[in-house]
């Protein structure tokens, strides 16, 4: 956590920052504050940290069955800070992190990144030396470090692959908001205040294991009362950030629709300040649609795209009609569009019929396909109108290939999971969009892809990584 530069007050009825120093005697402090904090519940590794470290084993340790292989360390330590340790960044790629624009910059004590080390699925230590660029967002809270102020999120990129896809987890943003255009403090509000997140700090030395508190976002602030430096306001009562702790993600347990806990990102610790006589920690919130578009145009060059997850709101059912665009379809009142823009699911072992049928032009964000124990229930998209595939893409769990004879066409950069299934499709329209595909099993496109622009679809020559075949 940078030095807290910021002291929140009241001014003529607003709230504003100055650049007061809070409070000098947080500078003693060693690591992240746990009240309560045990090593067997907090630490992340037992020991061996950073070069060999050795994963929380215990029951009680609250990352339990998570999968930490997104979360990496940095290769050397911040300069400036006492008795400072590692910093904590996100992977978004194999080569993209997001990181703390204020912990980035060179001439400060040599705070910026230079590497980052990972501990794979399998517990080996991957390491990736090199930074060729930070991008900055435009988004996240304005933090000054030595006459040096910017957005404080941003999307670095390494001069080489940490590791290889299919070796670590990369981290989603999870996007639970009612449409994808939706920008507003108040949806804000509604989908993220009270969720509960895990804050990922340092530890007490270089080679103290990094910690991680569970705690709730408190409410969604707007400093100053500026939309661009959006935060997560977290209470003190459970952690509290220190000087080091910046640019650590904050993380969240989400439940996919299979029924497993993956860990997602909602933004990077940032600051910690008074409102009023009430100290809280400030993440800058990267779950929000410019920061998305953003983190895509960062992303999109070397051939990734940002994986966006969400919680699905309808299921498909299928039954008094087959048309996509109904809401009889999905089980919901009301005549058609229930469903346009949001993440849905189609589970073989609930639907009726197996057949969706596309009449009209419609968008879906993010679509999922569930697992079943049948080895022939896939799902076939027909109809001579276009489906558009908005930034969550598709996800498929099932082991059988979804067949799309329909259009598709994609709304943003987005990333496909498709596992040993695999989809097949007619015609894809990318419209200029950055189109990430990943997966065991072969794939196929029988038609043509327009509009590709600079951006062709991308696949990755590793073992686990699905061939895309142009049939002609």
């Amino acid at each position: 956590m940078f030095s807290p530069n910021y002291k929140l007050r009241f001014a003529r009825g607003k709230l504003i920052a100055s650049a007061a120093l809070f409070c000098a005697c947080l500078l003693e402090l060693s690591a992240i504050t746990i009240t309560a904090y045990s090593n067997s519940v907090n630490d992340r590794f037992s020991s061996g940290f950073p070069l060999a470290p050795i994963a929380n084993g215990d029951g009680s340790f609250i990352g339990n069955s998570l999968d930490f292989s997104g979360v990496g360390w940095s290769t050397t330590i911040p300069g400036g800070i006492s008795d400072n340790s590692y910093k904590g960044l996100g992977m978004l790629s194999p080569i993209h992190f997001l990181t703390a624009q204020h912990f980035e910059y060179p001439q400060v004590a040599n705070q910026d990144t230079r590497g980052i080390r990972i501990r794979q699925q399998d517990g080996t230590i991957s390491t990736a030396n090199g930074v060729g660029s930070i991008n900055n967002l435009a988004l996240g809270w304005y933090v000054p470090n030595n006459g040096n102020v910017d957005h404080d999120l941003a999307v670095g990129t390494l001069s080489e692959t940490v590791a290889t896809p299919n070796t670590f987890s990369r981290l989603a943003v999870l996007d639970l908001y009612d449409s994808s255009s939706d920008d507003s403090k108040s949806n804000a509000q509604a989908k993220y205040k009270g969720l509960s997140v895990l804050l990922y700090g340092r530890g007490g030395s270089a080679n103290e294991s990094p910690r991680l508190a569970q705690t709730t976002v408190f409410d969604i602030f707007d400093n100053g009362g500026d939309t661009d430096q959006r935060a997560l306001q977290i209470s003190q009562n459970d952690a509290a950030f220190v000087v080091g702790d910046s640019a650590s993600p904050v993380l969240n347990t989400w439940e996919n629709p299979e029924g497993t806990n993956e860990l997602t990102v909602l933004g990077v610790n940032s600051i910690f300040g008074n409102i009023g006589s009430t100290t809280y920690n400030f993440s800058s919130f990267f779950a929000r649609a410019g920061a998305i578009t953003a983190a895509n145009n960062a992303m999109n060059s070397s051939g990734y795209a940002l994986r966006c997850v969400g919680d699905p709101d309808y299921t498909w059912a299928g039954n008094s009609s087959a048309r996509i665009d109904r809401n009889s379809a999905w089980g919901i009142g009301g005549w058609r569009g229930g469903t346009s823009d949001r993440y849905v699911l189609f589970d073989p072992s609930t639907a009726i019929s197996s057949s969706p049928s596309i009449q009209s032009n419609y968008t879906l964000r993010g679509l999922y396909f569930k697992s079943s124990a049948s080895s022939d229930d896939s799902f076939t998209f027909s109809g001579g109108s276009t489906l558009t595939i908005g930034r969550g893409g598709i996800t498929n769990y099932d082991q059988d290939q979804q067949v799309f004879s329909a259009n598709i066409a994609l709304s943003s950069s987005q990333y496909w999971a498709l596992g040993t299934g695999g989809v097949q499709l007619a015609n894809l329209d990318t419209n200029g969009h950055l189109l990430e595909l990943d997966g065991s099993a072969s794939s196929y496109i029988s038609g043509n892809i327009t509009r590709f622009g600079k951006h062709r679809p991308q696949r990755r020559a590793t073992d686990s990584w699905w061939q895309l075949k142009l049939q002609r």
